[in-house]
């Protein structure tokens, strides 16, 4: 049987879409052909199955140099296989490709996209990359000096999802670059090890319906921090719920909610600080009243007039109620006050 093999260069990929095919044109010449895309792997659709098939089957990207061949008498040109290097000699412009002049008479990989050749003499990527730009690219890519070993799929508008070994990364991406990244024990990423890191310019929502949600920062962990750092009008938006700017808001519809310090060793505390600029500690509450009890002393400073109003009657009671007494009192100025973990880290540090 005769046969004939040509090598050509794909112009036009968009009709692979909905027929199989692709349009290349026969190097040295200005003749365009319509190649049929094969598979070592296919199945011939049945009766009840006509609409479906199984097979293998992949169009090159535009510009990529194909070997193709014709069997017999057939009218048809059938993709055989793709070099590992081209050479764009004798391409001449024309349908669906133009090519620029340093393009011309070079000789190109077929991996030069993803650095195929970039740490071996043979190919250590292996990609594919649909007509439309969707792409999936496999990475054993190594030497002496340098680790390229991931897994890597990407989508036409740039969402991707990377496995990265050498980095010991692992990241998944928007459009915009918003995601998830996680890091193994041994990564080399700033991020530190097995770490997770959630970004995005728009809103965050975790929501259970039925069940527990817990932040837990474990017995071998550190802090645990919540911090709004928004600047009121920073968008100038010029709506009225920019006054909530930069809030840290604690709501609970049906229940209670409970600031609790347990330690088995020496004693911890809660701080309320509202002591920066005009800053203001409200306490409001309804007809249960306000409860405040503890083991030791109370002692309370203002730098104002001290008021209490109630509609009913004021009862003081102690072995002895002193007014304006001739002793000095045991805390007098803030400075007196129990400092938080802050404030003690801030006196100790070296003073330049």
């Amino acid at each position: 049987m005769n046969y004939e093999v040509k090598i050509a260069t794909v112009i036009d990929t968009k009709s692979f879409l909905k027929q199989g095919t692709y349009e290349a044109r026969l190097v040295g010449t200005d003749l365009d052909v319509t190649v049929i895309m094969t598979s070592p792997i296919g199945s011939q659709p049945t009766v009840t199955e006509y609409y479906s098939y199984a097979g293998l089957f992949g169009s090159p990207t535009v510009g990529t140099q194909v070997i193709i061949k014709r069997v017999g008498e057939s009218d048809y040109w059938y993709h055989d296989s793709v070099p590992s290097h081209t050479n764009l000699r004798g391409l001449s412009p024309g349908k669906g490709r133009t090519l620029t002049g340093n393009k011309l008479g070079s000789l190109q990989s077929v991996g030069d996209a993803v650095d195929t050749y970039s740490h071996s003499r043979s190919p250590q990527k292996y990609g594919m990359i649909s007509p439309e730009g969707n792409k999936v690219v496999l990475s054993d890519s190594k030497n002496a000096l340098d680790r390229a070993l991931f897994a890597k799929i990407e989508s036409k508008t740039k969402q991707r999802a990377l496995f990265n070994s050498s980095t010991g990364i692992s990241a998944f991406k928007n459009t915009e670059g918003d995601g998830l990244l996680l890091t193994s024990k041994n990564t080399k990423s700033r991020y530190g090890p097995r770490s997770i890191r959630l970004s995005t310019f728009g809103n965050i929502t975790e929501y259970t319906t039925n069940g527990q949600m817990t932040l837990k920062v474990g017995s071998a962990g550190r802090v645990f921090n919540l911090i709004n750092e928004a600047i009121k009008n920073f968008n100038q938006s010029g709506i009225a719920a920019d006054n909530d700017v930069g809030s840290v808001n604690v709501e609970s519809l049906e229940n209670d909610i409970t600031l609790r310090v347990n330690s088995r060793g020496t004693g911890r505390r809660i701080f309320v600080d509202a002591t920066q600029a005009d800053g203001l500690v409200c306490i409001k509450a309804g007809s249960g009243g306000v409860e405040v009890y503890t083991d030791g002393n109370v002692n309370m400073v203002c730098g104002g007039d001290f008021n209490i109003n109630a509609d009913g009657n004021i009862n003081m009671k102690g072995n002895n109620i002193h007014l304006n007494p001739n002793f000095n009192l045991p805390k007098t100025k803030i400075e007196d006050f129990t400092k938080d973990n802050k404030e003690l880290a801030e006196d100790s540090a070296p003073q330049s």
